[in-house]
């Protein structure tokens, strides 16, 4: 980010003691926030579960016989119907600095990679608008963290792991614009690690690119004295594009199998299908793009939710922005950068001029990439959009950077900045993405030592059959074995694109890995040996857990208990089974639907039951753990 003078009158010699310790403070604020949220994570027993273990396992694998060349499977398969991944492993290597070390100290990298970030961000801003840049990106560099909160600016998992190197891709376009032609590097780099790590970036990032590629090259032809710096550069940035994508390029060409540079190209190609559209795009987007600071927590947790229940149907604010209001809030927004450009022209501050302009393309793209996202078959998850917050950030840091020309507007700035990192600090708990499935955690540490009696007993080949969808268990229980020298294989074509072609099957395993929940975890199947277990509940609570079963069963079979509206909204969608169809044929409707079922329908508002409330609550409480925190990993092994 820039702040109010640009490379015209970047100049520091009118800045006061009280700026160069304004600036010291905002930049201490931040990096002690960052600090605080890895110190606590790892004292407080970290531990990667789900889509976080597997970023742990993969960063692990960076420089061995399984080294990634790519990124992430991504969910988008399933809807163009073949697999690809995302086309760079940047970020792997980046979180290998802590995973090399031991997996639950992943955090460190992503916290180095938020550091760079801020660095990179603070060091441009400064080339372009001196010790008032600084304090304008310290300010942008806490708004998001005081977002994200101190969980969330340590997780791994892409969609959060992101959006700081985003917001320097923001900032070092801003710097580009403004003179700064070696800010062409940092593009390079953060555009890269971004687009490589997760394509929905891909066109925020070819706009962020091409416009600051523009403004090397029309500054370098205007001015003959500046051609041979920006030769330089673009050397620089070619030599940098080489090695940032080597890997990719070493994967298309070294494979048995079709290329994944082959397979975008396919996916450039193919039927998209359904996109989110004008109507709903510009009513997620107007939620965030708005002059009134709507970023601050709890957006990223609170206000961003899936309509429950509706086949292909996209999530939406919890208070439901009206299309009115959202087309308002943009247009809005844009009329204010227009003006605050207007006026910096106007008072030749030309890095403000860079800011509001930056900020505005980024708002309009911004709005378009939301518009023109296909619809996945979850419809639109919110991750896939979660680079609207470093946009609605840097929309306000225009804002605050307009008063910077006061001694006033710095102290305020700074002050603000020191308040933001603070609430930063404060632990929220939020459940988005891994960390929901924090409770794994210690479920892990206690099956671990179990799997000890493995050792030297692979290789094992994860089979998938009766894991359930979205659990957090297998991956970590992958990562376990990894560490006590078992080998681990997959045979599933995604899985295969997901830990590379080295951990395929082959046919030389010792045995057929399952990691089971509930009571499959318990019984597991003919032929199979268990050799970890650990119960979500306690004995007597697995009495009492059984017995209340029971009693729901008889309550369920008497029909007591109403169908809310969503349910019957799901029964019509075929999301659910027809409950009253059940109920009229069958003498056990229960039983046709299954604990986990009713469970899950308790839980999300679909059956209610006024007669046995408490007594539903209660059973809900101890069936969710039971479903949530028994697992068990069994062998099948081979004859």
């Amino acid at each position: 980010m820039t702040a109010t003078h640009g490379a015209d009158d970047s100049t520091t010699t009118h800045d006061t003691r009280e700026l160069r310790i304004g600036v010291a403070v905002a930049v201490g604020a931040v990096v002690a926030t960052v600090a605080a949220a890895v110190a606590r994570a790892i004292a407080g027993s970290w531990y990667p579960v789900g889509d976080n273990a597997y970023f742990a396992l993969r960063s692990q694998d960076v420089f061995t016989e399984h080294h990634p060349l790519l990124g992430t499977w991504t969910s988008a398969s399933l809807t163009v119907g073949f697999d690809f991944n995302n086309p760079a492993p940047l970020l792997f290597d980046v979180l290998a600095v802590g995973a090399k070390i031991d997996p639950t100290l992943v955090p460190i990298g992503v916290a180095l990679l938020v550091l760079g970030s801020v660095a990179t961000l603070g060091a441009c801003a400064f080339r372009v608008a001196g010790r008032r840049g600084v304090v304008t990106a310290m300010f942008a560099s806490a708004g998001l963290a005081w977002a994200l909160g101190p969980e969330l600016l340590i997780d791994p998992w892409q969609p959060h792991s992101l959006l700081f190197p985003f917001l320097a891709l923001i900032g070092v376009t801003v710097a580009t614009c403004a003179g700064s032609d070696g800010s062409l590097l940092a593009v390079t780099a953060f555009g890269s690690l971004v687009v490589g790590t997760h394509l929905s970036y891909a066109p925020l990032v070819a706009m962020f690119a091409l416009v600051a590629l523009t403004a090397v090259t029309v500054r370098a032809v205007r001015d003959p004295d500046r051609r041979r710096h920006a030769l330089r550069v673009g050397g620089g940035v070619v030599l940098l594009v080489v090695v940032l994508w080597c890997q990719t390029a070493v994967e298309q060409f070294s494979g048995d199998d079709r290329g994944n540079v082959s397979r975008l190209v396919d996916v450039a190609g193919a039927e998209r299908g359904e996109s989110v559209g004008p109507d709903l795009g510009i009513d997620v987007a107007g939620g965030l793009i708005s002059p009134v600071p709507e970023w601050i927590p709890p957006s990223f947790e609170a206000d961003f939710r899936p309509v429950p229940y509706r086949k292909a149907m996209p999530p939406r604010f919890e208070d439901q922005t009206s299309s009115l209001r959202a087309r308002t809030s943009i247009v809005t927004a844009l009329a204010v950068l227009g003006a605050i450009v207007f006026w910096a022209r106007r008072r030749g501050s030309g890095s403000l001029v860079a800011l509001g302009s930056v900020a505005a393309l980024a708002s309009v793209g911004a709005v378009v990439s939301v518009i023109t996202l296909p619809l996945s078959l979850y419809g639109l998850p919110a991750h896939h959009v979660r680079w609207l917050w470093p946009v609605a950030v840097t929309l306000t840091t225009v804002l605050v950077a307009a008063t910077l020309r006061s001694r006033v507007g710095v102290v305020a700035v700074v002050g603000a900045t020191v308040v933001m990192s603070v609430l930063a600090a404060v632990p929220t708990e939020p459940e988005i993405g891994p960390t929901a499935d924090a409770y794994a955690g210690p479920v892990i540490r206690e099956l671990a030592p179990q799997l000890d009696d493995l050792r030297d007993r692979g290789p094992l080949v994860f089979d998938i059959g009766g894991t359930r969808v979205f659990e957090p268990y297998s991956v970590p229980v992958i990562l376990e074995l990894e560490q006590r020298g078992v080998d681990v294989t997959v045979e599933d074509p995604g899985l295969i694109r997901q830990f590379g072609p080295s951990r395929a099957a082959d046919g030389s395993e010792r045995g057929r890995l399952f990691v089971w929940q509930a009571e499959l975890a318990e019984t597991g199947r003919p032929g199979a040996e268990r050799v970890a277990f650990v119960s979500g509940l306690s004995p007597a609570e697995d009495l009492e857990y059984r017995r209340r079963t029971e009693e729901i069963a008889d309550w369920f079979d008497r029909g007591s208990f109403e169908i809310t509206d969503i349910g019957h909204i799901a029964i019509g969608d075929a999301l659910i089974p027809d409950l009253e169809e059940a109920i009229a044929h069958e003498s056990e409707p229960f039983a046709v639907v299954g604990a986990d079922f009713v469970g899950v329908a308790f839980d999300r508002g679909l059956l209610v039951s006024a007669e046995h409330e408490t007594d539903v609550d209660r059973w809900l409480e101890l069936h969710q753990r039971f479903v949530q925190q028994t697992v068990g990993v069994w062998i099948e092994w081979a004859r």
